[in-house]
């Protein structure tokens, strides 16, 4: 069978599944229910918490039962996330929302790299991861410019409407084809733990990317509308300024060029280098 096809059908998923329509307007959204920047910050602790928890059972639960099922089971609680979070209306339900996407992105954490990088030459991964990240970007951008729009209807619309993409994305995911190769032994989760805190270096490396990944999430999902709203900008441009930020992020599918050039470690330290500098600028920041 070709297993180019997962390739595919991921760039497609992870497309379908940026399609966040109110991701502009997450934070009016939910303080319209009735939820503080407090709440929303406890919620988000709670959430970053239960990710790195889940990480080994679902990676020794992949190793058992493969990366196809893993995915499809992600996509499916993701997808049912999306439905608790429009019906949403207090600090329970969007706590309940958080917990199923914390289950369904350390489910699909991993796995979705291995099956890509199982399903294509080696010499082409980085080409491919570039493209599948800028393939999830472009879907942000889509649902970003398109929220400027949909928030002048209703911003429950916003919430309604991402429903749909997160159905197609897990109805794509019942035709991947597994990549997983069965292994006679196979590590327990205690084993893996072990395995896991037995390498500093990885430990360290995994908690700066999960600390970077929050970061960017409190500052373009959440931090940024309170700023933009005291400095007096109309919802209706959050769309507009966000599809801004995002075109930037549509780099990725080209970074592995940069990377060939002054390699993975001064890109690493430069960009969160950057990410340090930005965050810093918007303390002293309330002009539009």
């Amino acid at each position: 069978m070709n297993k180019k096809r997962n390739v595919y059908l991921m760039y497609a998923i992870v497309f379908l599944q940026g399609l966040v329509f109110y991701g502009s307007v997450a934070t009016v959204y939910r303080q319209g229910r009735g939820i503080s920047l407090y709440d929303i910050f406890l919620i988000e602790s709670v959430s970053w918490v239960l990710m790195i928890l889940l990480e080994v059972p679902w990676g020794y639960f992949a190793d058992r039962f493969g990366y196809k099922n893993t995915i499809i089971i992600s996509n499916i609680m993701y997808f049912i996330s999306k439905i608790i979070f429009w019906q949403a209306h207090s600090l329970v339900m969007f706590l309940l929302e958080r917990v199923f996407i914390s289950i369904a992105l350390s489910g699909i954490s991993g796995c979705d790299s291995a099956i890509l990088y199982s399903s294509i030459d080696e010499d082409k991964s980085e080409k491919v991861f570039g493209e599948y990240s800028a393939f999830s970007t472009a879907g942000f951008l889509v649902a970003s410019v398109s929220s400027s729009f949909i928030v002048k209807i209703s911003v429950d619309l916003t919430a309604i409407l991402t429903i749909f993409p997160y159905a197609a994305a897990a109805i794509l995911s019942f035709f991947l084809i597994e990549t997983h190769e069965e292994k006679e032994e196979k590590t327990g989760i205690k084993e893996s733990f072990k395995q896991l805190f037995g390498k500093k270096g990885i430990i360290l490396f995994i908690v700066s990317l999960a600390l970077v990944t929050e970061v960017n999430q409190t500052v373009t999902v959440f931090l940024n509308q309170a700023q933009y709203s005291r400095s007096g900008i109309d919802i209706k441009y959050f769309g507009i300024l966000l599809a801004l930020i995002q075109i930037m992020g549509l780099g990725a599918a080209k970074s592995y060029k940069i990377t060939e050039r002054f390699g993975r470690r001064k890109i690493i330290i430069a960009l969160y280098s950057i990410m340090a500098l930005s965050c810093i600028s918007l303390i002293f920041t309330v002009n539009a």
